[in-house]
């Protein structure tokens, strides 16, 4: 009996007025991320994920799909923002503290005579406004510490050999340098400027601003180093690193920690033309850096797309 052949899937043939469309929701799209960034800094980009290119879209099918997610942007809970000082949380984030908050009153006793006020089992007095924005601020910075782990842990790590290095090796906290913090606990509380030190800590630790900061100053600092050591010797190499975002440098960093980037070849005082030794040492290391930026160069589109935490 002779084989029946798949029907294939009719080809996508968009019209002018498909053309059309994309551009329109694509406009909405971007305006959508741009006024976040503005009164937020909170950028959504790689989230909404926007197609510039209609051949991306194989099949009408998926282009009707995209066509619909872009029109429910403003209903999603992820995109919905709200600040608490510097804190931004994301509606989503807001309902879940909400949920968590009767389970956390359940481990406290209700202060008689003060209406929405608790005490914990070391005896201190926590009001219900405390207890929900300690927990919501600890929510949004586990939430930016798991986001940014798997971000630096999906980057692929490659040792001096130019081999990768097997993830399952370290411990991703070590490979990464991010430690995820715990869920908030009223009673690990002791003391009201315990409380009050706790509450300052987790704003700014929940602040969109957080990461931001850290990126550019290991850029900054790298940068510093590279040129003390290797001054105009290294110029084409700084000159690199120059046109890569403060995000892109950190990628880089993390990749080729293990090779080139761990700087101990010349993270000291030490400079060219100190000593022939000196020298041999510095010029090895660079030439590293430079093998290593051959190697991310072939696939730095790909690389680059690692936004996401």
């Amino acid at each position: 009996m002779a084989r029946r052949k798949k029907k294939k899937a009719p080809k996508f043939t968009p019209s002018k007025k498909d053309f059309e469309k994309l551009a329109k929701v694509n406009k909405s799209g971007q305006a959508f991320i741009n006024y976040r960034i503005k009164k937020f800094d909170i950028n959504i980009s790689a989230d909404v994920g926007i197609v510039k290119d209609m051949g991306m879209f194989k099949s009408r099918k998926e282009f009707n799909s995209y066509m619909e997610r872009m029109g429910k942007l403003k209903h999603n809970a992820n995109f919905k923002f709200k600040k608490f000082g510097e804190t931004v949380a994301s509606q989503a984030q807001i309902n879940l503290s909400k949920r968590e908050m009767p389970g956390i009153v359940k481990s406290m006793k209700k202060v008689k005579g003060k209406k929405n006020t608790f005490v914990n089992k070391h005896g201190e007095e926590l009001t219900k406004d405390e207890l929900f924005m300690a927990n919501l601020r600890t929510n949004v910075a586990r939430d930016m510490e798991i986001g940014r782990q798997k971000r630096l842990s999906s980057l692929p790590k490659f040792n001096r050999k130019g081999q990768q290095i097997d993830k399952s090796l370290r411990p991703v906290e070590k490979a990464t340098e991010v430690i995820v913090r715990k869920k908030f606990d009223p009673n690990k509380i002791y003391s009201r400027r315990q409380m009050e030190m706790r509450l300052e800590d987790l704003e700014k630790v929940s602040s969109p601003k957080r990461y931001v900061k850290r990126e550019g100053l290991i850029k900054q600092n790298q940068m510093e180093k590279m040129l003390w050591a290797f001054g105009d010797d290294a110029e084409d190499v700084r000159a690199y690193f120059n046109k890569m975002s403060d995000r892109e440098f950190e990628n880089f960093y993390f990749m080729f920690k293990d090779s080139s980037m761990g700087f101990d070849a010349y993270d000291s005082d030490q400079m060219l033309g100190e000593s022939k030794e000196v020298d041999d040492k510095l010029y090895g290391a660079l030439e590293r850096i430079r093998t290593d930026i051959s190697r991310y160069d072939k696939n730095r589109e790909k690389f680059k797309l690692v936004e996401k935490y």
